[in-house]
């Protein structure tokens, strides 16, 4: 079992390594690393998100499952149980999945969809947000019988969770002032002026049908998605936010969330 003063230095090197200048993916890897010492996982889910949509973007994650990731996110979207619009809306930073259905994970569709099916037993939902938006969001999977995440795990990183939000929401400001004198930097004059850098690909459009399979794209769709962050194999071709805005769409519609 760990102890009170192991989780009390945890937290302090969480609150360093958030308090730094370090980019987001540099980050949540230091991050993960020092929560896998005290709450064990087997996989893990971790987006980033867009603060007044709450969709998320530029994922990382280690699951057994690449293969059905368009379902996995759907189901994701799809799961009312410890969603992370939910956390915010509640005030609770984090949750177990068994908490969340009240020992009954069947109730989740995406633990009865997919899940289950790899032997997940529970899963610890935390996110990350301010009176700002929400910075993101992170899954930890645990697999095996009699192995469920336990209220001193869930408490902890409940307590994490607000010092974790401002170091992302601190290291997407600083990504965006880097973006912007990088583009002030190399722009030409019309851009100024309101009109397109040359060389940009024009307008792409992507077309997903319900099961958030691509069934269309236009020319310069290619162009555009080559400067997003690829999908793991097989969908080195469609990057992960696509499918997280087709899977929040089919969330609204289905009543799950608003936003």
């Amino acid at each position: 079992m760990t102890t009170r003063w192991a989780l009390s230095r945890s937290l302090e090197r969480i609150s360093q390594l958030c308090g730094g200048a370090m980019e987001d993916h540099e980050m949540r890897a230091a991050v993960l690393a020092e929560l896998g010492g005290v709450v064990p996982f087997s996989w893990f889910a971790w987006p980033l998100a867009d603060p007044q949509t709450c969709t998320g973007i530029s994922p990382m994650a280690r699951i057994p499952c690449p293969q059905e990731l368009p379902a996995l996110i759907r189901l994701k979207y799809l799961t009312s149980a410890g969603r992370w619009t939910s956390l915010l809306g509640s005030g609770r930073h984090a949750v177990t999945l068994q908490t969340a259905t009240g020992g009954n994970p069947a109730l989740s569709p995406l633990w009865d969809g997919i899940l289950r099916r790899y032997e997940v037993t529970d899963v610890l939902s935390t996110v990350f947000g301010d009176k700002y938006g929400c910075w993101g969001w992170l899954d930890l999977w645990r697999c095996g019988k009699g192995t469920l995440f336990t209220d001193t795990e869930s408490t902890y990183l409940a307590t994490a969770a607000p010092v974790i939000a401002a170091g992302l929401r601190r290291s997407r400001a600083e990504q965006m002032r880097r973006d912007a004198r990088l583009r002030h930097g190399t722009r030409e004059p019309e851009v100024a002026e309101g009109r397109p850098l040359r060389g940009l690909p024009g307008q792409a459009v992507l077309t997903l049908d319900a099961g958030l399979g691509i069934t269309g794209r236009s020319d310069s769709a290619a162009d555009w998605i080559s400067l997003l962050q690829p999908g793991p194999r097989p969908y080195e071709s469609v990057p992960a936010e696509v499918f997280n805005v087709g899977a929040q769409l089919l969330a609204r519609e289905a009543g799950i969330d608003s936003h």
